[in-house]
């Protein structure tokens, strides 16, 4: 497989280690607005660096396109591959707004090419025993989840602005409604948001003027009475060590996730494992797979929208102060 990449900054690069990790892979054309980023990274794997995106995707035989841009750039991008027939990963969250997303998903059915987001949490090992001891009834139901993800203000400021990533709710948010889906088959039907600004008066942010919301507490109802309750908070001040914990409560007893490792307290069930690394090799390859024909796509657009809905209704339930249900 012939593979582009748009974006060459952190995740373009791990993205492009992971396709040239496989061995039916090369990484063969990029793009990047910064001419040092594209120039480095097509070098790296002797690909075609192009100065705009439309050259890269329509470079010659690539067959799929790996999208790490900033959130806000990814609808026309995706948008142009559906269009010349190239299939579509994008990083994590899907889109900006549920618009652009339709607009993505629209585009992948019309020119019959697959489309999906890197949500990589799915992969990770712990996360796969769970979803198992979940299918078991060992883990027990309803879930209550908690998840924590407290940090000190973002080098990468295009994480602060509302008009490019719009913050954490939607950022990292996504990883979190989207896992406790993964792990129990449930769908999202309600969510109730608080959140504020942190990150004003931060001397790391002192260029941003349309900051998005950087702190919030969420609280999402899904179908079979699972609960997920998620802190955040991205405006701590420069040197605040960071706070990564997970923890899943149900009558059959608890799993905590923190500082590497998973401490596993059920019913007939004492256990403890490591904790996977953050890697996009399980996306990739699902991907590959699937434009190969041998599986069917785990990750779907759809799949990254419904997370994208929870994200907005987030948004909602912060400016209203008010539940907002799913339907």
């Amino acid at each position: 497989m012939d593979v582009c990449i748009i974006g060459c900054g952190v995740m373009g690069r791990e993205h492009a280690k992971c396709w040239a990790a496989r061995p039916d892979a090369r990484v063969v054309s990029v793009f990047d607005p910064l001419p040092e980023a594209r120039t480095r990274l097509a070098g790296e794997y002797r690909a075609t660096a192009y100065d705009s995106y439309e050259k890269a995707i329509g470079h010659e035989g690539v067959q799929v396109v790996s999208v790490c841009t900033p959130t806000c750039f990814r609808r026309p991008i995706a948008c142009f591959a559906a269009e010349h027939g190239r299939h579509i990963l994008t990083e994590k969250p899907l889109a900006a707004n549920l618009a652009d997303a339709d607009a993505m998903l629209a585009a992948a059915r019309q020119h019959k090419v697959l489309l999906s987001t890197s949500f990589q949490y799915r992969g990770f090992s712990q996360n796969q025993r769970l979803r198992e001891l979940f299918r078991q009834g060992v883990l027990g139901a309803p879930l209550y989840a908690r998840y924590v993800d407290v940090r000190e203000v973002r080098p990468k400021l295009a994480m602060h602005r509302e008009s490019m990533n719009r913050g954490p709710v939607l950022d990292v948010g996504v990883h979190y409604f989207d896992l406790l889906r993964f792990l129990t088959g449930a769908e999202p039907l309600r969510v109730f948001a608080t959140g504020t600004i942190w990150g004003r008066g931060r001397q790391r942010l002192a260029d941003i003027s349309d900051f998005a919301i950087d702190t919030a507490e969420i609280l999402v109802n899904y179908t079979g009475g699972h609960v997920l309750s998620m802190q955040v908070g991205w405006g701590m001040v420069e040197g605040f060590k960071d706070i990564h914990e997970e923890t899943l409560l149900s009558p059959n007893g608890t799993v905590r996730i923190a500082d590497g490792r998973c401490r596993v307290a059920l019913t007939g069930m004492i256990d403890e494992m490591e904790i996977s690394k953050v890697t996009s090799q399980c996306r990739i390859d699902d991907m590959a797979e699937a434009i190969q024909g041998r599986k069917e796509l785990e990750v779907t657009g759809e799949d990254g929208r419904r997370a994208v809905l929870v994200a907005m209704a987030a948004f909602d339930s912060i400016r209203t102060g008010a539940a907002v249900d799913l339907g």
